[in-house]
């Protein structure tokens, strides 16, 4: 060993305290991120979970096969509107996950936020309904009522799969 080996400070460890902090910390944190996506994802729904659409375009493979590109170019219209009204949506999550776990604990500011946050929701939800009209009106009748079948199937089969995740036996 030289004399520089011999002579260095043994590197310090963390007290077992401050492991048993980070820990909780983490679990802390973890808890908070699920509260707000659950929060999201049940009050906020679509565009990130659920049985609606992930992006704009999911829309256009309810409609009939030949009118598939023009109800794309009419979700594609909107995408900058949609854009802006996702992003603003996720601001409010992250802020509504920051005022959730600031000290001092703020419950009034958390119930501004989270009512930022389901406003953000409904807003975002305007340009898909916006291009859903004008694509509504370029169908006949009974294309429009195979849009609404294929849609509520859609639904009927996520809730399906949803129900069977929670029916499982856990280990």
């Amino acid at each position: 060993m030289t004399d520089a080996e011999m002579n260095s400070p043994t590197p310090r460890r963390a007290p077992r305290w401050m492991k048993i902090l980070l820990g909780v910390s983490l679990a802390l944190n973890l808890g908070v991120a699920a509260a707000v996506a659950g929060i999201a994802i049940r009050h906020g729904g679509p565009p990130h979970g659920g049985p609606g659409f992930r992006d704009i375009g999911g829309f256009a493979r309810f409609v009939p096969e030949a009118r598939q590109d023009a109800a794309r170019a009419e979700l594609e219209r909107h995408k900058e509107e949609f854009d802006a009204a996702r992003d603003r949506m996720r601001e409010a999550r992250e802020k509504a996950g920051e005022i959730f776990v600031a000290e001092p604990y703020d419950a009034e500011a958390l119930k501004q936020a989270l009512a930022e946050l389901r406003a953000a929701s409904v807003e975002s939800r305007a340009p898909l309904h916006e291009a859903m009209v004008n694509i509504g009106a370029t169908l006949t009748p009974e294309e429009r009522a195979a849009v609404i079948e294929a849609f509520r199937e859609r639904g009927r089969r996520w809730r399906e799969r949803r129900e069977g995740r929670f029916e499982r036996p856990r280990d």
